[in-house]
């Protein structure tokens, strides 16, 4: 049977559980014990491998929590802008003073993404820092520290998708390949002991997981055919 190839899509937990096991038969077959350490080092690797996979994916945890926080106060803020001009212009939504900030619905603005709304509203901010009002002055400046945070959980999760990539590429992509080589270079010599040793042809496969099968489906016996009807003579 031909040495399965590690594909760079399986999971890191799989590939550990390959090389645990791997490790595990060399050490127990004193014609083969002598490659363990080999497996060994590369159990080791894995779980290297895996504690950068999960810091990766920690890093983008926390700075997803960081869009979905600074966009909630960006929300709060638009809100806080329309119910406060609403008043200034006894809620009259036509208003030119309201139309200014909210051509459309205030709801539309706060259903943007975290990316869209900062964008829509970064412009607010000089003029409402230049509103007669105090209270939209006020506004003016928690819009500005809102559209900082959105703008610095962006980065972060733009850095945070870097990195996580980056892990990929030069952690488990090259862990993969080296695995393989490994696997491969010691199913050889175990393919050149069982010769010289006449070990059986099948002796190096012992010592690599192989994919488990599901059953074979029960053959079904088809049922014969049902005869036809004999036909009735033409008087």
């Amino acid at each position: 049977m031909p040495l399965r190839t590690l594909l760079a899509d399986e999971t890191v937990d799989t590939i550990w559980a390959e090389l645990v096991y791997t490790e595990a038969r060399l050490g127990e077959d004193l014609d083969a014990q002598d490659l363990a350490p080999i497996f060994e080092k590369l159990v080791a690797r894995a779980m290297e491998v895996r504690i950068a996979q999960l810091e990766a994916w920690r890093r983008e945890l926390l700075a997803q929590a960081a869009v979905d926080s600074a966009d909630d106060f960006l929300d709060d803020v638009v809100e806080a802008i329309a119910r406060a001009i609403l008043v200034l212009v006894k809620q009259d939504r036509k208003d030119a003073r309201f139309l200014r900030y909210f051509s459309e619905p205030p709801s539309v603005i706060i259903r943007m993404g975290l990316q869209a709304e900062t964008e829509r509203v970064r412009g607010w901010v000089p003029s409402l820092r230049s509103e007669p009002a105090k209270e939209l002055q006020a506004e003016g400046e928690r819009l500005e520290v809102a559209v900082a945070k959105g703008d610095a959980a962006l980065e972060k999760r733009v850095r945070a998708a870097s990195l996580r990539a980056d892990q990929r590429v030069r952690g488990i992509l090259g862990f993969v390949d080296d695995v393989n080589a490994a696997r491969l270079s010691a199913y050889g010599v175990l393919a050149q002991r069982a010769a010289e040793r006449g070990l059986g042809r099948s002796w190096p496969d012992r010592f690599f997981k192989h994919l488990e099968r599901s059953p074979k489906a029960a053959k079904t016996v088809p049922k014969p055919p049902t005869p036809a009807p004999a036909a009735t003579p033409i008087s």
